[in-house]
């Protein structure tokens, strides 16, 4: 049996919701936000998975995350100016990122 990361019980209440969004087929996925991984490990059993963020801490446990579970993913530290410019993603998301933008409507136009 596969164990995932622990989320708390309101992350798990937004993981429900997430996991019926997502599309069924392999792409890629890029998170903008990524925080600790807790979304990101189990993101990345499904996609090929870009974690940002602009915390170096939590991408610290994001990537033991990631290597605990035995998942694959890329993760980089800082904005969208980690990204190269081609760069392209079958989906683009972001978790209890948007509050924290004071625009985020311009954020959403440049992701």
């Amino acid at each position: 049996m596969e164990v995932s990361p622990a989320l708390p019980p309101n992350a798990w209440l937004r993981w429900a919701t997430v996991i019926r969004h997502l599309p069924q087929r392999p792409g890629s996925l890029l998170e903008v936000g990524c925080g600790q991984g807790g979304f990101g490990a189990r993101l990345a059993r499904r996609f090929r998975y870009v974690g940002i963020d602009l915390d170096e801490t939590s991408l610290s446990v994001a990537r033991r995350r990631l290597d605990a579970h035995g998942v694959s993913g890329e993760l980089r530290l800082g904005d969208l100016a980690v990204l190269d410019p081609t760069e392209r993603f079958d989906v683009v998301c972001a978790f209890e990122v948007l509050e924290h933008l004071e625009d985020d409507g311009d954020a959403l136009l440049s992701w």
